[in-house]
């Protein structure tokens, strides 16, 4: 066999043995060829419960004696029926010692409403930030003139720590509305800071007390 021939077969067998390194049988990985991660077995993690749905602050109608579905006269079991409270919450930070509040509206009406509750039944609801309106559209923030002509039968005289209020009533229930002024001092532009509900003989003092 000449040279040529010799030369030409050997390098025909090393093309072979080249080939044989990408693709014969191996255990060792080709580094240029892309991975795919090895499935995950742990457990996915549990979802949250969904919350109950909660009407919005703003779509809470305050009347006499009410505000949503929440009435003055209600016992707690009855409040609590309605999905709009939850029971026995710490509300009040007074130090050591401090009750738990029987009843306390769920979170984030918690920031708009409170609620009082005397011999195990609703007797008080406040509205102290802006969202629920009164059916003639009324509530924080409104002003003196916007009750121009809106409750004929109202009385206003003085409530709260030496503010106004303004009262209407449906029978033996009860609606007030705190002004920021003393009476002598109300202006067209004073505004409403606090509403307050009650029922039977008591009219609405319009004020709250921290601790």
């Amino acid at each position: 066999m000449g040279d040529t021939m010799k030369k030409v077969l050997a390098m025909a067998a090393a093309a072979v043995v080249l080939a044989g390194c990408g693709t014969g049988d191996t255990n060792e990985p080709d580094a240029s060829a892309p991975t795919t991660p090895a499935p995950t077995t742990s457990s996915p993690s549990p979802e949250p419960s969904p919350a109950a749905d909660l009407p919005a602050a703003a779509d809470l109608l305050v009347v006499p004696g009410a505000v949503g579905d929440a009435r003055v006269g209600m016992t707690v079991d009855e409040a609590l029926a309605t999905g709009l409270f939850d029971a026995d919450v710490q509300v009040l930070d007074c130090g050591e010692g401090t009750p738990k509040s029987p009843l306390a509206w769920k979170e984030p009406l918690r920031d708009t409403l409170d609620v009082y509750v005397a011999d195990g039944k609703i007797t008080s609801i406040g509205v102290r930030a802006e969202g629920p309106k009164s059916a003639e559209g009324l509530g924080i923030g409104n002003t003196l003139a916007d009750f121009r002509g809106v409750y004929e039968t109202a009385e206003m005289r003085e409530a709260g720590f030496g503010q106004t209020g303004l009262f209407v009533t449906d029978g033996t229930q009860w609606l007030g509305f705190l002004f920021d002024a003393q009476v002598e001092q109300m202006a067209q532009d004073t505004p409403v800071t606090f509403m307050e509900v009650t029922g039977g003989e008591g009219r609405p003092s319009l004020s709250r007390d921290a601790c």
